[in-house]
C-alpha cells in the first residue's frame, strides 16, 4: 500500500493554493515533477515498466514490422538478365499481382488498427500512469486495456484521431517547401536551363540493354567517367539546385514549427481521453490547448532533461531506453495533474469533466467536506475504496473515474 508521506509535499501546496485562491495557478518545476515521479514509481516501477513494453510493441511505430531493401535483395537476382521490357510481363503476372494485393491487405489492416487498437492503447497508457500516481495499490494491467468498453472505447478513438488529424495537418506545412522547391526547379530545368549531358550518356541504350545485376558498378563505369564533363556543363544549373537545397531545408524547418508547437499544445489530449473518453473529441483537444497555454516551452525543456537518460540508455546497448520509458511517462502523469488542477481552479472545466464524482463524507464524520469518487461505469460499480485522504488540512485526494484496485 502506498501511504502518504513527504512525496505529497508539493500536491499539498497545490491544494492549499487551489483551496485557497481561487483562479491561481500552480507552477511546477521540472525538478519537483521528478522528484514526485521517482516517489510514484516506488514499489510499481516493474508493472510501469511492462506497461511501457506492452505500449511501445502495440502502439509504438512499425519497426517490428519493417523489411528493409538492401543490397542481398539485389544480389539474389543475381545472374537474372532481365530487359526492361520484360518487367511489365513480370508485373502482368499472377504471383505479383497476388503479393501486391496481400500488401495492400496488409497495409489496409495496419491502418485499423493503428485508428482502433493503437490509439486507445496510448489513451490507456496515460490512464494506469495517472492512476499509479492517485491510488494506493499499484493499479492492475487492466488499466492499460480500460478502456476497451462498449461506451469508452469508440469515443477514445474518436478523440485520439481528432488529435492526430490536425497533427497530420499542421505536418503538412514543410512539405509545402519540398513541393514548392520541387514544381520551381523543374520548371527551371524544364523549360528555362536545361540540364546539358555528355553525349555518351544516351539513356535509350543503357536502359534498353540486357541488365546484369552481378556487374552493377559496371553497368555505370562510362557515366563515372564522364561527370567531370557534365559537371563542367552545367555549372550554373548544380549552383542554383545547391542553393534552392539549402533554402528550402530552412524553410522547412521554419514550417516545421507550428507542427511542434502544436504537438506540444495537443499533448493533455491522451491523458484527458484517460480520465473521461466521453468529454468529446472537440471538447478535448480544445481543452488540452488551454492546459498547455503558457507551458509548452517549459515542457519542451522538460523533454531535453531526458536527453541524457536517453543517452545512457544508448549506451547500454539500446535496451536502457526501455528502463528510462516508465520515469519519462510517470513525469508526464505529474505534469498532466498539475494542469488539471490549473483548468480547475481557472475555471476551465471541473473535476466532473475528467471523470470525477462528489460524494458525502458523512460516514467518516467530517461533515461539511467532501470527496471526489469513481463514477460508476457503464460495466457495473468499480470499487472506491471509500476512505477520506489523510493529508491534514487539504482538500482530500481525487480519486479518478472507474478505478480499479
Amino acid at each position: 500500500m502506498k501511504g502518504h508521506s513527504a512525496k505529497d509535499a508539493h500536491r499539498i501546496n497545490c491544494h492549499l493554493k487551489f483551496n485557497s485562491m481561487l483562479g491561481e495557478k500552480c507552477m511546477w518545476t521540472r525538478s519537483e515533477l521528478k522528484t514526485n515521479a521517482k516517489k510514484s514509481l516506488t514499489g510499481s516501477y516493474w508493472m510501469a515498466l511492462l506497461v511501457t513494453v506492452i505500449t511501445g510493441i502495440l502502439a509504438g511505430n512499425s519497426s517490428f514490422f519493417s523489411y528493409r531493401l538492401n543490397d542481398r535483395d539485389f544480389d539474389r537476382m543475381a545472374g537474372m538478365n532481365w530487359a526492361w521490357a520484360d518487367w511489365a510481363n513480370f508485373m502482368d503476372s499472377v504471383w505479383v499481382q497476388l503479393i501486391i494485393a496481400a500488401i495492400s491487405l496488409a497495409a489496409l489492416i495496419g491502418i485499423l488498427f493503428r485508428i482502433f487498437f493503437s490509439t486507445v492503447i496510448e489513451a490507456g497508457e496515460a490512464r494506469w500512469f495517472s492512476r499509479n500516481r492517485e491510488s494506493k495499490p499499484t493499479p492492475s494491467l487492466g488499466q492499460l486495456f480500460g478502456l476497451f468498453r462498449a461506451n469508452t472505447w469508440l469515443p477514445t478513438v474518436g478523440g485520439m484521431f481528432w488529435m492526430y488529424l490536425w497533427l497530420w495537418i499542421w505536418s503538412l506545412l514543410p512539405l509545402l517547401a519540398f513541393a514548392g522547391a520541387g514544381i520551381a526547379l523543374g520548371l527551371y530545368l524544364g523549360l528555362m536551363n536545361p540540364l546539358q549531358l555528355p553525349a555518351s550518356w544516351t539513356f535509350g541504350q543503357h536502359w534498353s540493354r540486357q541488365w546484369n545485376w552481378q556487374d552493377r558498378p559496371g553497368q555505370f563505369q562510362d557515366w563515372e567517367q564522364q561527370f567531370g564533363e557534365f559537371f563542367t556543363n552545367n555549372q550554373s544549373q548544380i549552383a542554383i539546385i545547391a542553393a534552392v537545397a539549402v533554402g528550402t531545408l530552412l524553410l522547412a524547418a521554419l514550417l516545421s514549427i507550428p507542427w511542434i508547437n502544436r504537438s506540444y499544445a495537443y499533448r493533455q489530449t491522451r491523458w484527458i481521453l484517460g480520465d473521461n473518453p466521453r468529454i468529446g473529441y472537440r471538447r478535448a483537444l480544445r481543452l488540452s490547448r488551454q492546459m498547455m497555454k503558457g507551458h509548452k516551452f517549459d515542457t519542451f525543456v522538460l523533454d531535453l532533461s531526458f536527453i541524457g537518460w536517453y543517452i545512457l540508455g544508448l549506451l547500454a546497448f539500446v535496451i536502457g531506453i526501455i528502463f528510462v520509458a516508465p520515469y519519462y511517462r510517470a513525469t508526464q502523469a505529474e505534469l498532466y495533474a498539475v494542469l488539471r488542477r490549473n483548468a480547475v481552479s481557472q475555471g476551465l472545466a471541473t473535476m466532473e469533466d475528467f471523470g470525477f464524482l462528489a460524494v458525502s463524507q458523512t460516514a467518516t464524520g467530517m461533515t461539511g467536506q467532501s470527496d471526489l469518487a469513481p463514477a460508476l461505469s457503464a460495466e457495473g460499480p468499480d470499487q472506491p475504496d471509500g476512505e477520506p485522504s489523510d493529508l491534514p488540512g487539504t482538500e482530500p485526494e481525487k480519486k479518478p473515474e472507474s478505478e480499479e484496485t
